[in-house]
């Protein structure tokens, strides 16, 4: 009888150790998420290209090779719940050849960088480097760019970046951060070091007019200089779209403003699709285990059967 209360106790030990896990990694899933997905299985974004846009079901994130001039795309819709948003995502360009570049953010339906309403981050190689981007163009189609070159004159807008340049690398993570106030028209982006967790740049633009119309998040190559030879190639993950804005920058003794996110907006429910985030690392990436975890509904099956065994015995 001892041992088989012994062995009841270890089941159920086991039982608990494997569903907490579980039940952490849940909790991963932000509540205020519109869209979220960390590429743990297909999301079926809609393509031009499936050969330069697609999911890589070993890596388990979603690879791309923009080729300028070649106008593909990729996207998935997303429904806005408030003109206010913030998107974050991680990326790695393996490869970025001279005159190439990156691009991604949110759109209308056009998916084209000259047409409102976009917001767009870039990373180019270019006449100043590699580079990183803030581009939106409003619905009614006013045009602003900043980018992370000291006073670059080809900014659009009144808000130039003035602080040190910033240059990003190849082969290296970065999370990306876009966030839009629509109350004072405010859009910020920051770029921060995956490996070590650091802030490298970060800037902001002013709209003057609310950014609206926005139904999709989307990679491309539209408008690009006409140049197949030339490309942009690595992958992104960690995708994610939420109802919260910012509030007014302060500006602290730094051309860089520091930012605070605001409590969510109250809108009307809407059911996301969401896959747990994954915790960054470093490059390189091993390959994910691709086990599927158990259900904690059948980690119970054994012990009602052992409880039944010893209710018999009694």
């Amino acid at each position: 009888m001892k041992s088989e209360i012994l062995l009841l106790s270890i089941i159920i030990a086991t039982c608990l150790f494997i569903v907490f896990p579980i039940q952490a990694a849940s909790q991963l899933i932000d509540k205020n998420a519109i869209y979220q997905t960390s590429f743990d299985i297909d999301e079926k974004w809609t393509t031009t290209n499936s050969h330069n846009y697609y999911w890589n079901s070993t890596s388990k994130w979603y690879s791309f090779l923009i080729k300028s001039g070649s106008g593909s795309y990729s996207f998935t819709p997303i429904t806005m719940t408030t003109n206010s948003f913030t998107l974050e995502y991680d990326v790695n360009l393996t490869r970025i050849d001279e005159g190439a570049e990156f691009k991604m953010g949110l759109s209308g339906r056009d998916l084209d960088p000259t047409k409102g309403p976009n917001v767009i981050t870039r990373f180019t190689n270019s006449k100043y480097g590699q580079i990183m981007w803030l581009h939106t163009v409003t619905p009614n189609s006013k045009l602003f760019e900043i980018n992370s070159q000291n006073n670059a004159v080809n900014s659009i807008g009144p808000n130039i970046y003035q602080g040190s340049t910033v240059k990003y690398n190849v082969n290296k993570s970065y999370h990306v951060t876009v966030s839009y106030n629509d109350n004072t028209n405010l859009l910020l982006v920051r770029v921060s070091d995956l490996q070590y967790n650091k802030e490298i740049w970060g800037y902001y633009i002013e709209t003057f007019e609310s950014i609206n119309g926005l139904d999709r998040i989307f990679l491309s190559s539209t408008r690009d200089v006409y140049d197949m030879n030339i490309s942009a190639e690595g992958y992104i993950d960690n995708v994610k779209l939420t109802n919260i804005g910012f509030t007014v920058p302060t500006i602290i003794a730094t051309p860089t403003p520091k930012f605070t996110l605001t409590t969510p907006i109250p809108t009307t429910a809407v059911t996301p699709r969401k896959t747990a985030i994954k915790t960054p690392t470093p490059i390189p990436i091993p390959v994910p285990d691709t086990t599927t975890a158990k259900s904690p509904v059948w980690l119970g099956i054994p012990l009602i059967a052992i409880g039944y065994v010893l209710i018999r015995k009694n």
